[in-house]
C-alpha cells in the first residue's frame, strides 16, 4: 500500500514512489472518466461526481517529482534540425531500482501490519 512504520514508536509515513503512481492512477482514471477516491454527491442529480482538487494536486505533485529527479538525460532530435526529440525513446535512462523500495515495503508491513490488527481488533 505504500506505507511504512519506522522508530520505536512506529511512525507511519507515505513513500514517494506510491503517491507518485497513485497520482498517475487516479490522472489516468480521470481521463477515463472514472471517478477517483475522493468524490462528492451531486445534491441536485445525486450522482457521484469528481472534485477538481484532487486531479489539481496530482499534477502539481507529479511536476514536483520530475522538477525534483531532473532526469538530465540527453534525447537527440528525430532528424537533423527538426528540433523535435520525438518520444524520448531508444536512449539509456539511469533508474534507481524501485523494486528495492518495493521489497522493503512489503517486508516492513509484515512486521507492523499485524500489530494494527490486533490493535483495532481486525484479523
Amino acid at each position: 500500500m505504500g506505507f511504512i512504520r519506522l522508530g520505536p514508536h512506529n511512525r507511519f509515513f507515505g513513500l514517494s514512489m506510491y503517491h507518485q503512481l497513485h497520482c498517475l492512477e487516479s490522472l489516468r482514471l480521470a481521463l477515463l472518466g472514472v471517478r477517483p477516491h475522493n468524490e462528492f454527491l451531486n445534491e441536485g442529480t445525486k450522482e457521484k461526481v469528481w472534485t477538481v482538487d484532487h486531479v489539481a494536486h496530482c499534477l502539481n505533485y507529479l511536476r514536483q517529482t520530475i522538477l525534483c529527479a531532473a532526469d538530465l538525460t540527453l534525447e537527440p532530435e528525430v532528424v537533423d534540425g527538426s528540433g523535435d526529440v520525438g518520444q524520448g525513446l531508444g536512449v539509456t535512462h539511469v533508474c534507481r531500482d524501485w523494486s528495492v523500495v518495493n521489497d522493503y515495503a512489503e517486508r516492513n508491513a509484515a512486521r507492523w501490519l499485524p500489530l494494527v490488527s490486533n490493535a483495532t481488533g481486525n484479523s
